[in-house]
């Protein structure tokens, strides 16, 4: 059959997948979300995996650790490491942090974690986090809100859909007929793609580190633990060409563009809801400061990130939490070689997140 004729049979074949719809609604969650795990319909499918992470999770009786949080906490939580560093039988440690997100995205998670049997949860408290939302188009956001919504349940409602802003209420799918409305929108592409893996006319893509193993494979609890990242920014070859000493006056040696508010934004009410929610499941709660390259800290403007100081002396205060503080109080040791750029760390960055935190979290794991 010559390629335009396998274009026709594609196309009739849509046409019967999407009276299919019709019948079986049910079915375009069968299509559409493996295909968003798998970085197919998204760039990048870890925006929307948490669900078929945390349902991965409770199926493990081990002793577990979860991180969630931002770019920053997904770039320096190495399961792996722990789980080799850890003295607790069979503790598993597993990142679920995302790019971009912050506590407004990651409340959405919080329902299913909070019954998966998970034992420590590091929630990242930073100073990049703490900002009021815009009522302006914002397409991070849409989409996050879109896709989880998407394909969650019932189960994963809770008080944090009232948090979410008026203007963003729009982006909520928050019954099963709006959930099959959206993805049906996705079916489109998504039987494309499958038509044309079928008939081996599929263009592969190179995503790199973006790939996501197939949920319940050996890899993706591999995955789970240890999602591979991208090369080191200050290490790339194009970097060196610039010099270390011109890279570090014209990129890291410069004021942060980090204003962190004292309170009142709807990621303090979503860091609120999370670490209530998940004490009320008993599930111990590590509050994270994460560590930022020490070429910023002098292009500081004073007070600049007091935010984000008040911020994390009120939640230790109002809540039983464990605090891990390395912007400040153990900043000490962080060094150019730990990080990939001003505010993200690197393998060797990595390896000292996994040094200082393991301990704590297996003394939280046998307390």
């Amino acid at each position: 059959m010559t390629r335009e004729g396998l274009k026709s049979l594609i196309s009739s074949l849509f046409v019967c997948a999407v009276v299919i719809i019709s019948i079986t609604p049910a079915f375009t969650y069968v299509v559409v979300q493996p295909l968003i795990i798998e970085s197919r319909l998204v760039t990048f499918g870890r925006y929307a995996f948490a669900s078929e992470a945390i349902d991965s999770i409770a199926e493990d009786e081990s002793p577990s650790v979860v991180g969630i949080g931002s770019s920053m906490m997904y770039k320096a939580f190495d399961g792996k490491c722990m789980e080799e560093l850890s003295g607790v039988e069979n503790s598993k440690f597993y990142n679920l942090a995302i790019p971009a997100s912050r506590p407004y995205t990651d409340m959405m998670q919080i329902p299913r974690l909070s019954s998966s049997g998970t034992d420590v949860v590091l929630v990242e408290v930073g100073s990049n986090l703490l900002f009021q939302m815009s009522e302006g188009p914002n397409e991070y956001l849409e989409f996050r809100f879109t896709v989880q919504t998407m394909i969650q349940e019932n189960a994963d409602l809770g008080a944090w859909t009232e948090i979410v802003l008026p203007y963003h209420q729009k982006w909520l799918y928050l019954n099963e007929y709006e959930r099959t409305v959206a993805r049906q929108e996705w079916f489109v592409e998504s039987n494309e793609i499958i038509l044309e893996r079928l008939f081996d006319l599929e263009d592969e893509q190179d995503i790199d580190f973006r790939f996501l193993p197939e949920p319940g494979s050996n890899e993706w609890l591999d995955y789970l633990q240890r999602p591979g990242w991208p090369a080191s920014v200050i290490d790339n070859e194009w970097k060196r060409k610039m010099s270390m000493d011109e890279y570090n006056e014209t990129v890291l040696m410069k004021r942060s563009n980090f204003e962190p508010l004292e309170h009142g934004t709807r990621n303090h009410a979503a860091l609120e809801y999370i670490i209530s929610e998940l004490i009320e499941a008993d599930i111990e709660v590590v509050l994270v400061g994460m560590p930022h390259h020490p070429h910023k800290y002098p292009y500081l403007d004073p007070g600049q990130w007091d935010g984000y100081n008040h911020t994390l002396e009120n939640l230790a205060e109002t809540y039983d939490v464990a605090v891990v503080d390395f912007t400040w109080q153990e900043k000490e040791g962080w060094v150019n070689e730990h990080f990939s750029d001003g505010n993200h760390l690197d393998d060797e960055g990595r390896d000292e997140f996994c040094e200082r935190m393991t301990p704590l979290l297996d003394s939280l794991l046998e307390s």
